[in-house]
């Protein structure tokens, strides 16, 4: 079954913003949270949903959302280390 779902590890909103390893987020209904981006999986049936790691301060975790609920105005790239 796993065979047929396709994860991709950058993702690109119908708006042109996209997300990739690493990069936070904030996702509608769920206020005052950040979330750090793993991936996005698509499975046979086309629901795609992003996978990612984050929450509450002290309790973060992994979750999945839908696409629709991530607000793109709030991606942010993290700044690098110069090395």
């Amino acid at each position: 079954m796993t065979e047929t779902w396709t994860h991709e590890y950058e993702y690109e909103f119908p708006d042109g913003k996209r997300l990739e390893i690493g990069w936070t987020f904030k996702c509608f209904g769920e206020k005052g949270k950040t979330y750090r981006f793993i991936k996005a999986t698509t499975n046979a049936a086309g629901t795609t949903w992003i996978d990612c790691f984050g929450g509450s301060h002290q309790r973060e975790q992994s979750r999945a959302f839908d696409p629709e609920r991530i607000n793109t105005t709030t991606i942010k790239v993290p700044k690098r280390r110069a090395e």
